[in-house]
């Protein structure tokens, strides 16, 4: 899936484009979808003439995440061997992101936004329905995964995608 989400800002790009690709999952765990990424990244970074180590380095860098999980947080960092500027820890509906990411804000956004939102039923959202007021598709029978949905195009900068 992240193959196929990727994939096409990736074909027929120089290895420069491709290191400024930004690529988000707002509900990161472990960074399962952010080391798929990676991986599809380093594979095209090697076939435009980038050395593996240092299309593994400019990769990892491409990538940015959130989860309100420390634990999970800093296993995905370890993971992806990246730091606390680029997976952090919190409420992705909660954050200002401009603020969170200002380098990526300053480009307008995301190029793709990956992941697999949470899915919590809406009986159990009741002490954040003051949070999801905020949000278009507030619905007070709306499961999380409808706010993060919102959240992905909201983070996508204007043609970017999300998945």
């Amino acid at each position: 899936m992240t193959r196929v989400a990727i994939e096409p800002l990736l074909r027929g790009s120089t290895a420069d484009e491709i290191l400024a690709l930004r690529i988000c999952d707002p509900a990161l765990g472990e960074g399962a979808f952010l080391l798929a990424a990676v991986a599809v990244i380093v594979e095209h970074l090697v076939a435009a003439g980038l050395p593996l180590g240092e299309a593994r380095a400019g990769a990892a860098r491409c990538v940015h995440g959130v989860d309100v999980d420390p634990r999970a947080v800093a296993a995905a960092r370890a993971a992806l061997a990246v730091g606390e500027d680029q997976l952090q820890v919190g409420d992705a509906l909660a954050i200002d992101w401009p603020a969170a990411f200002p380098a990526v804000f300053a480009r307008g956004g995301f190029d793709a936004v990956i992941g697999n939102p949470p899915y919590v039923r809406q009986e159990h959202l009741a002490a954040h329905k003051p949070l999801l007021r905020r949000f278009v598709s507030y619905d007070g029978a709306a499961d999380l995964y409808v706010y993060f949905v919102e959240l992905a195009h909201r983070l996508a900068r204007p043609g970017g995608g999300s998945v």
